[in-house]
């Protein structure tokens, strides 16, 4: 069962009604009134030993309470602009945080990227020293064996579908 609190201001009087959520009747609800009061904060440790030691030096009030109401001001001026400063630094860290997070994830893409670079050069390097082995090798195949020696050698490695596959492509070759 939840609570709510319903505030009533009339004047100074407030009255504070405690609703629990799921009764029926109102007069179980609870009821308080009471005055409310504001005031003001007290004056800063510094201001007050200010104050106290004018006081008691016979300075009247009227000469420094300006004065000392201003400095207090200016000192919650500047403890309000710390406060605010403060919330922005941590919003700004964490920010910064975030981006870390997202430039550090970035960089390991491209680490990613680079590498599947190199693999994919390596390949083409390995493939070129193959084509290139493969040509030096039909070129010394064809300085040591004539045609009908290939042809022989072809036709005894070869089964028959394999030999007419072959012999198919070489004609649409030509």
């Amino acid at each position: 069962m939840e609570s709510l609190f319903v505030v009533d201001e009339e004047e100074n009087d407030i009255e504070v009604m405690k609703i629990e959520k799921g009764e029926e009747s109102d007069e179980e609800n609870e009821k308080l009134t009471g005055r409310c009061f504001v005031t003001i904060a007290p004056k800063s440790p510094m201001t007050a030993r200010v104050d106290d030691l004018l006081i008691s030096l016979n300075v009247p009030l009227n000469c420094y309470h300006a004065v000392l109401s201003e400095f207090d001001e200016t000192c919650s001026y500047l403890n309000d602009m710390l406060i605010s400063m403060g919330s922005d630094v941590e919003k700004s860290k964490t920010l910064l945080y975030e981006a870390r997070n997202k430039l550090d994830d970035k960089n390991s893409k491209i680490e990613g990227l680079k590498l599947k670079i190199k693999n994919i050069i390596c390949d083409r390097d390995s493939l070129r020293r193959d084509k290139f082995m493969l040509a030096y090798n039909i070129v010394n195949i064809n300085e040591y064996l004539n045609v009908d020696e290939l042809v022989y050698i072809v036709n005894e490695t070869l089964n028959k579908k394999e030999q007419i596959k072959n012999l198919n492509k070489t004609e649409n070759l030509t």
